[in-house]
C-alpha cells in the first residue's frame, strides 16, 4: 500500500462509533466528559462527607501527572488502587502526551504510541481501553508477546475497575492474578477486556469471539505475524504501544530475518508514514 493510502487508512475514524473530526476534537470531548464526571464526584463526596472535600481535591491534583510508583513495568500508578473506579486510567491522571494518545485512539483506526521505559505506556494503554469501552468499542482484546506484559495489563485494568479476564496457561500466569483466569466461556462473554498473549489469541477459546478494539502492548518487540493473529479477531480500532528503539522482535532464523520477518507491524506502519504519539 502506498504511504499516502496507509496514512489515510490509519487516520480514518473507527467504524461503529461517533467519529471525531480529529484527535483534537476527541481530546476536547474527553476533557468535557472528565470535567462533568469530576463535578459529579466532587458533589457526591461533599454531600457524603463535607470535611473530606478539600483533601480529596488535593489528592487528585497530586496525581494529575500520572506519575508515581505502582503496578506496571514503567511504574505507571497514577493513583492508589483504592481509587480504582475513578482514578486509575481516568483522564485527570494523565499528562498531556498520554491524553493525546487516548484521543488519537478514539479518533483514528490505527494509533501508534511510542515511549521509552518510565513514560507510562502501560498506564496509557489502560486509559485508552477504558475510553474505548466507554465509547462503545468493546469488548477489547489486550495482547502482548510476553506473559509478564499481559499480567501487567490485567493488573492495571482490574485496578481501574475494568472487568478483565486473563486467558492462558495457569503456570504462565502470575499467582495473584489466578482468580481472573478464564475457566469457561461464560467468563469471556461477560468480560469487557480479554488479556492474553498474541499466540493465545489464535487459540480455540477465542474461535468465535469478536472484538471492537485490539490493543497490542510491546508491539515493537513482536513479529508482524504475531500481531496479525490478534487483529484477526476483529477490530474497529487498533492501538500499538511500544518503542522500536528498544529490543526488536526475536527471530532465530537468519534467512527469515533477511526476508523481513524481523520487521514488526509497529515498524512497518511507521515506515509507511503513520506518525506515533510520543510519550516523553
Amino acid at each position: 500500500m502506498p504511504s499516502g493510502e496507509c496514512i489515510a487508512a490509519a487516520a480514518s475514524p473507527p467504524s461503529g462509533v461517533t467519529p471525531y473530526a480529529s484527535p483534537l476534537a476527541a481530546l476536547e470531548a474527553l476533557e468535557a466528559e472528565d470535567k462533568e464526571e469530576g463535578d459529579r464526584n466532587t458533589t457526591a463526596s461533599a454531600n457524603a462527607n463535607p470535611n473530606a472535600n478539600t483533601s480529596a481535591n488535593m489528592s487528585v491534583q497530586e496525581h494529575g501527572d500520572g506519575g508515581g510508583g505502582g503496578w506496571g513495568p514503567d511504574g505507571d500508578a497514577g493513583v492508589d488502587g483504592s481509587d480504582a473506579g475513578t482514578g486509575v486510567g481516568s483522564l485527570r491522571t494523565l499528562n498531556g502526551s498520554q491524553r493525546a494518545a487516548v484521543a488519537s485512539g478514539l479518533a483514528q483506526r490505527f494509533t501508534l504510541v511510542q515511549g521509552p521505559p518510565g513514560t507510562g505506556k502501560t498506564y496509557t494503554a489502560v486509559a485508552l481501553t477504558k475510553a474505548w469501552l466507554k465509547h462503545g468499542l468493546g469488548p477489547v482484546l489486550c495482547c502482548s508477546e510476553s506473559n509478564v506484559a499481559v499480567d501487567n495489563l490485567v493488573e492495571g485494568l482490574i485496578a481501574a475497575g475494568v472487568p478483565a479476564v486473563r486467558l492462558g496457561r495457569p503456570e504462565a500466569v502470575r499467582g495473584d492474578l489466578s482468580q481472573h483466569m478464564v475457566r469457561h466461556e461464560g467468563q469471556l462473554r461477560a468480560a469487557a477486556a480479554v488479556c492474553c498473549t498474541c499466540a493465545a489469541a489464535g487459540g480455540d477459546m477465542l474461535e468465535s469471539a469478536r472484538f471492537g478494539a485490539v490493543l497490542l502492548d510491546e508491539a515493537s518487540q513482536q513479529v508482524e505475524l504475531a500481531s496479525l493473529v490478534a487483529l484477526a479477531r476483529g477490530a474497529r480500532a487498533v492501538a500499538l504501544v511500544g518503542d522500536h528503539r528498544q529490543l526488536p522482535p526475536t527471530v532465530l532464523s537468519r534467512a527469515a530475518e533477511h526476508q523481513g520477518m524481523a520487521v514488526s507491524l509497529f515498524d512497518r506502519l511507521q515506515a509507511q508514514g503513520v506518525a506515533p504519539v510520543m510519550l516523553p
